[in-house]
């Protein structure tokens, strides 16, 4: 049995209407996956919609993104903020530790430092 009750959050992955109708109906979160702002808000538009017909509080699903345009810098943080975003997950996709260690400090200097 889970130490947390009722259950541990159930984060939900995904963008298909079937993904986005499960985040809607049981998840407390959704970890999305597209980095189009037009596609990023349409999804968080209709997981609203679905949640409130469902009787769900919209605002209580909480929105992470796996924030892939790590190189257009602050503005595309702010906007997918704007969107609903609350939480972005930036992967360190190089391939070796100078790189990693370079775009750890550009978020940490460019990103964190300006929030």
């Amino acid at each position: 049995r889970p130490a947390q009750r009722p259950h541990p959050p159930l984060i939900i992955g995904g963008d298909s209407p079937a993904a986005l109708r499960r985040v809607a109906l049981h998840g407390d979160g959704w970890f999305a996956v597209s980095n189009k702002p037009e596609t990023l808000a349409e999804n968080i538009r209709t997981i609203h919609r679905l949640a409130r017909e469902a009787g769900r509080d919209p605002q209580r699903i909480e929105i992470s993104l796996f924030w892939t345009r790590f190189a257009d810098g602050l503005e595309a943080a702010r906007r997918a903020e704007a969107l609903g975003v609350q939480r972005l997950i930036a992967p360190w996709q190089t391939v070796d530790k100078e790189s990693a260690l370079a775009a750890m400090e550009r978020l940490a200097g460019e990103v964190m430092g300006n929030w």
